[in-house]
């Protein structure tokens, strides 16, 4: 059955994605996946499945009380209609039926009486309640493997608390040594050789060389495009490197052989170096201040005995991310199963 025969689409909301804040009482979803902002007014009361109408294919599913901004629609279920199971029929192949429906240049939308149009199909062999309910369980395990995750992380930043204290201060008056005594830096290179034909994605050195961004601070997909050589030029490849800063400053050699890459590493996660960042309309961390900040460093062995802690629990996460990789799989395989 076509989206129009299952759901009431409803009139689109009037706020701007501005109205949305950190705070209030109800849930304000805009056009992305990302659910953050809140609101003290709320449009609509029930079950409902919001769809973004801007960049990517995306759908929520949210039963209570909630608002929306101008760039989603919003359908209420019918009666005997499955909403999570539509959802998760959406949610196929990363929302590959919404993504087709994308269309227009720079910020791609998708229209109404495209969404109205998709034809819901799944497997008869399963009823809807059977499908939602198996396909709700996997994600609850993969949500309970994050949370996992999340406390592992909460557990080491504990450990490195307890170990050096509060090192913005220095509470526990740690010997403290200027950046430049310390280590040797190096600016990053944004390095773009090519772009895949009509899709537009840029191209960076291959063979699994990451490359960082100053927009996301995350690790661009690498696609690999021959030698490392043939395009890097004289971009330098580290093999004990710190990223602290987005493409533009690397830690290239260490001065004092008292230093441990992994107590750094969570160092420079406690700097607030927002402090450093010059007045320009693109704020950046430039050399100089971090070369002249005093950083707390403990002895050689309390370095070494936190690395060892980190270790430990870096094969717990590894653990639970292996059972997240399974689940995601046994998601995809019953994903294909259910609506094929």
């Amino acid at each position: 059955m076509k989206l129009m025969d299952l759901f009431e689409f409803m009139p689109k909301s009037k706020f701007s994605a501005s109205y949305g804040s950190d705070k209030g009482n109800y849930p304000f979803f805009t056009s992305s996946n990302t659910i953050d902002k809140y609101c003290d007014d709320f449009i609509y009361d029930g079950e409902f499945l919001i769809i973004g109408d801007g960049g990517t294919g995306n759908c929520k599913h949210y039963n209570g009380k909630f608002s929306v901004s101008d760039h989603n629609y919003v359908l209420k279920p019918k009666s005997q209609t499955n909403a999570l199971s539509v959802k998760y029929f959406l949610e196929k192949d990363n929302y590959q039926i919404l993504n087709d429906g994308f269309k227009g240049i720079g910020i791609k939308n998708v229209s109404k009486s495209y969404i109205q149009n998709i034809d819901y199909k799944y497997n008869q062999h399963f009823s809807q309640n059977e499908i939602v309910k198996k396909l709700v369980l996997i994600e609850k395990n993969i949500e309970r493997e994050k949370q996992s995750i999340n406390s592992l992380d909460c557990l080491i930043k504990s450990r490195f608390n307890e170990m050096f204290g509060d090192v913005k201060s220095n509470s526990k008056a740690l010997l403290t040594v200027k950046g430049d005594k310390l280590f040797k830096f190096s600016s990053g290179k944004f390095l773009e050789v090519n772009k895949r034909l009509n899709e537009g994605i840029p191209v960076y050195g291959g063979n699994g060389i990451a490359w960082y961004t100053n927009e996301s601070l995350i690790e661009y997909p690498t696609i690999v495009i021959g030698r490392v050589g043939a395009y890097c030029g004289n971009v330098r490849l580290v093999k004990e490197k710190c990223w602290i800063t987005d493409n533009a400053l690397y830690i290239k050699e260490f001065k004092n052989s008292n230093l441990n890459l992994t107590y750094l590493l969570f160092l420079f996660e406690q700097i607030e170096f927002n402090r450093f960042n010059d007045i320009v309309a693109q704020p950046k961390i430039t050399q100089k201040p971090l070369e002249n900040y005093l950083y707390p460093i403990p002895s050689i062995n309390e370095q070494n005995q936190f690395e060892t802690f980190v270790n430990q629990i870096d094969k717990l996460k590894f653990n639970c991310q292996q059972r997240i990789k399974l689940y995601q799989e046994l998601l995809d395989k019953k994903m294909d199963e259910y609506f094929g």
